[in-house]
């Protein structure tokens, strides 16, 4: 674990400092859920995104407890955006696909607003039912 005015823990082969791979980061410390932006060479018209081939982001949107708090977004260029990509079996849907034309949601409102840590749109003054 690593405290605020702590000296930073030692950096990975990539040179990147990373907390112990022992103590594994939990979102559900947090009140609200959590935005994730997620890399990505390009992205489908249903969710799945292509990445850089190292399986970090795989790995870790597949954890249960991301699946339940974590909103993931992926910011790219509508030129980006393909209608199909290749799925396998491990790969997860983003919740939304932002681009500088607008927001464009993967999932429901419900499904989004549970994973903010709202129960429906009434709540946080997200708009009317």
């Amino acid at each position: 674990e690593w405290g605020y005015g702590e000296p930073l823990p030692p950096k990975s082969p990539r040179g990147i400092p990373e907390g112990a791979s022992s103590a594994p980061w939990d979102p559900l410390w947090a009140e609200d859920g959590v935005v994730c932006f997620v890399p990505s060479l390009a992205v489908d018209e249903q969710g799945h995104r292509l990445g850089y081939g190292g399986g970090f982001y795989d790995r870790f949107l597949a954890l249960p407890t991301v699946q339940a708090r974590v909103f993931t977004v992926a910011c790219t260029h509508p030129d980006l955006i393909v209608p199909r990509l290749p799925v396998l079996d491990h790969d997860v849907c983003l919740d939304a696909i932002v681009t500088f034309g607008g927001i464009r949601p993967m999932r429901n409102a419900d499904q989004i607003l549970s994973k903010l840590g709202r129960n429906n749109l009434s709540q946080g003054g997200g708009g009317s039912q």
